[in-house]
């Protein structure tokens, strides 16, 4: 924390997907049930970034409206475009952008077809986002 309040982390570790916390063993055998045994999450995560993004003009058919960077992403959950995403990567602050059109790499045909959503978990997925992103990168779609 470098001497920062630990408040200003607490969202960030509330985010994260976890168990109910508790004191644990801290004080020898637990005997406290917090009732609830699943996991809480504030955010899901919908993908990872594949590769390196590169720049793209406004008008190079993909239906960007402004230049961004064309990114590859991993599907691991469901997000549909249009979703507002927060981007977690090393060193960055926390950034938001929309999930832009999206293009799916067909294994049959060998190309990229349009896509609704990200809906296949695993796939290869490409859409062009505000800023660039590095190799695994993480998307999330806030809960």
């Amino acid at each position: 924390l470098d001497g920062e309040p630990a408040s200003a982390w607490m969202g960030e570790l509330d985010a994260v997907s976890h168990r109910p916390y508790s004191t644990g063993f801290f004080y020898g055998n637990p005997t406290q049930n917090p009732g609830r045994v699943e996991y809480q999450r504030d955010r899901l995560m919908v993908a990872t970034v594949e590769k390196d993004a590169r720049p793209v003009a406004a008008a190079d058919g993909r239906g960007a409206a402004a230049p961004g960077f064309l990114t590859e992403l991993l599907c691991r959950n469901k997000a549909r475009v249009g979703d507002a995403l927060q981007v977690l990567s090393p060193g960055e602050p926390l950034r938001e952008c929309e999930l832009g059109p999206l293009e799916r790499w067909d294994d049959d045909l060998q190309v990229w077809v349009p896509a609704g959503e990200l809906s296949r978990a695993m796939c290869r997925y490409r859409t062009v986002l505000p800023f660039a992103l590095e190799p695994l990168d993480i998307l999330c779609l806030k809960q």
